[in-house]
Order: structure tokens, then C-alpha cells, then sequence
């Protein structure tokens, strides 16, 4: 048995954060050994009496074939930290979730990505904003993230897969299709499913409280190159994913909007204060470096060598680090380091934090 299926078990006592699992991980040394340790290693591992009695509770209560019963019968998988396709900007946020449930093509959450977020009450302008914008983006090979919310974030996942693109849906519950939050998205869930991509840290049976929604919202902005803000008040969740997005050192940006309607203040004020406005996909796309529209560069392309091209063509499949295309492409750093350099210089890649992305 995979000792993450430990850490499945783990992830359904919400007493411990990701915090206090690494923690501990780092004394058990296994998921294995840590849900199985007694009452004395728990106390030795840097847990207080009352923790460790309430774990040991919780413990005796769970029921693991239960919980594997419906992974199997919801079509649900998972993934922890150490996975190789762990999405990789996520990783490096603050608070990274250790394990995350999924239905759909996990590799999306790796992809060049921009979340999209806004009011629950959107007006008629949001609607038009998001008409003219995302489908000109998801043609481009932009995949687009939000929350699966009323409002905004339903219209931005609508309308990327009306217009053929891929889209990933973050939630604040889990992805068992009883608990699906809100329920009357949920045709629009299964919709992302069969071609995009469900996620949560949530496991099954887990219902959609409050406090989970600013958790989702530092995933929604974490897998994500950069954070697009659609209508929202002054004291709004999707100001919150703003926020996080700058902290996870994300763009963020905005559509401004009439001076005199509630709706346009969130992004109004976000502009105020640096975010970049957006009137055209094309920011957007020149925003986060990822301007696919340019005239062609099928020149250069044609130019380069071999090694050259087989880098091209692995950043294609998947953004990567130097050391990840050395071991894909079993080609010494050396070599590596100065094609990308070139190829940069030509504008055909781009890095942001490391990582090389098609320009």
C-alpha cells in the first residue's frame, strides 16, 4: 500500500493544517507511521495531551474503506506534494497544500494559467467583458481558473468551454457530487470534468463551510500565472484571491468600470493601487509574457538546432525548469542553460520564477 494513502486518511482530521502535517512528517517520517503512532510518539512528535486525545478519537472513528468506497465509486484521485504532476507554481506558495483531490486531466493545473474571479451578482457588463475576453484567451492556450462560484466564475468557465478552451474549477468542498458547492453548478461541474479539470484539498464528504473558501482561493491564484478580477465590491472573496495573488507574486489585474456603480469598485480600487488595467485579451496575454497572437516566427523556429528544437518542443508539453529538461532530455546543464538563453533572447520562451514558458 502507497504510504499516501495515509495522508488521504490524515487530510480528513481538519485539526491538522499543512503546517502541523509537515511538522510532524518530519518526525514520523512516514504518512504510514504517523497515522498509525500511539498516544506517547505523538506527545514525543511535539503534540499536547488534549491534541493527541482528540486525533486518537477521531482516529477509532474513521472508517478507511468507507472512504476509499467513495473515491472509487466519485471517480475521485489524488495527488500529494511530492507527485510529479503536483501543479508546480502551487508548490511554491506559502501554506502549499500537501495532498489535493482531483477529477479531470491534472496536468492543467501545470499549464500557463490565469484565474478568473468576480461578483456572485454580476452585471450585464461582466457578462459582455467576459464574452469579449476569454474566448480570444482559451484560443491562445490560456487555461482558465476560478471557484465554480455563482456568478463570475461560472460565466468565465462557461464561456471557456463554449469557445473549446480548458478550464480547471477549484472548490471549497469536496468532489463527491452530493456535496458539490453550489449544487446548481453542478452540471457545469461535470461539464469540467469530462474536459478540464476539478480540484480541491478537500476530501470527500466535506461540506463547504466559510472558512474553506479563503483556502480555495490561494490554490485558485496559486496554480495560476496570473489573477484577473471581474466586478466585485469593496469587501469581496475575490479581492481576498487579489490579495493572495500578490503575495504569491502573481499579476493581478483588472477591467475597470463606471465610477458610480458598487459593482466596479473592487477593481476600480485595485487599479488605484497598481494592479494592471485590462481593456483587450491582449493585455492580458502581454501581461503575463504569453502573447501568442504576434505575427509568425516560424523563422527563427526553423533556425534553431537540434537541441534547440527538442527543448522548444518539451516547454511546449509542459512549462519546465533547466534541471527538469536535463533529466528529460538527458542533455548536460551546460548545454541547457545557454539554448535557453538564446531562445529567449529570439522571444520563443519566456521565464517566470524559474520556469520556462512558451512566449
Amino acid at each position: 500500500m502507497s504510504d499516501s494513502i495515509f495522508l488521504a486518511y490524515l487530510s480528513n482530521y481538519s485539526n491538522f493544517g499543512p503546517a502541523t502535517l509537515s511538522k510532524l512528517f518530519s518526525y514520523f517520517e512516514s504518512w504510514e507511521n504517523l497515522y498509525s503512532a500511539d498516544g506517547l510518539s505523538l506527545k514525543a512528535a511535539g503534540l499536547k495531551q488534549d491534541a493527541v486525545l482528540h486525533f486518537l478519537a477521531w482516529r477509532n472513528k474513521f472508517n478507511k474503506n468507507i472512504f476509499e468506497d467513495i473515491l472509487t465509486k466519485e471517480n475521485i484521485s489524488f495527488l500529494t506534494i511530492s507527485d510529479k504532476n503536483y501543479p508546480k507554481l502551487l508548490k511554491n506558495i506559502k501554506d502549499a497544500p500537501l495532498l489535493l483531490y482531483y477529477k479531470g486531466d491534472i496536468k492543467l493545473a501545470s499549464e500557463p494559467g490565469l484565474a478568473v474571479v468576480g461578483s456572485r451578482k454580476p452585471t450585464k457588463y461582466a457578462k459582455q467583458a467576459i464574452d469579449l475576453i476569454i474566448p480570444t484567451l482559451s484560443q491562445a492556450g490560456l487555461i482558465i481558473t476560478s471557484g465554480l462560484a455563482i456568478g463570475v466564475d461560472a460565466l468565465a468557465h462557461q464561456a471557456c468551454l463554449e469557445s473549446a478552451g480548458k478550464t480547471v474549477a477549484v472548490l471549497g468542498s469536496g468532489l463527491d457530487q452530493a456535496l458539490i458547492y453550489p449544487q446548481r453548478n453542478l452540471n457545469l461541474a461535470k461539464q469540467i470534468e469530462a474536459r478540464g479539470l476539478l480540484l480541491s484539498e478537500f476530501p470527500p464528504l466535506s461540506i463547504a463551510f466559510p472558512a474553506n473558501f479563503p483556502r480555495r482561493n490561494r490554490i485558485v491564484s496559486g496554480i495560476s500565472l496570473g489573477v484577473l478580477i471581474i466586478e466585485a465590491a469593496l469587501k469581496s472573496g475575490s479581492l481576498i484571491t487579489a490579495r493572495l495573488g500578490l503575495e504569491q507574486g502573481r499579476e493581478v489585474m483588472a477591467i475597470p468600470g463606471p465610477i458610480n456603480s458598487c459593482y466596479s469598485a473592487g477593481p476600480n480600487e485595485l487599479i488605484k493601487n497598481g494592479a494592471k488595467p485590462v481593456i483587450e485579451p491582449l493585455d492580458i496575454l502581454e501581461n503575463l509574457k504569453m502573447d501568442r497572437l504576434k505575427p509568425d516566427n516560424s523563422e527563427i523556429i526553423n533556425s534553431l538546432d537540434d537541441t534547440e528544437q527538442a527543448i522548444l518542443e518539451a516547454i511546449k508539453k509542459l512549462p519546465q525548469t533547466p534541471d527538469e529538461l536535463r533529466l528529460l532530455l538527458n542533455l548536460d546543464i551546460c548545454v541547457i542553460t545557454p539554448a535557453l538563453t538564446i531562445m529567449e533572447l529570439n522571444g520563443l520562451i519566456t521565464s517566470l520564477g524559474g520556469i520556462y514558458h512558451l512566449k
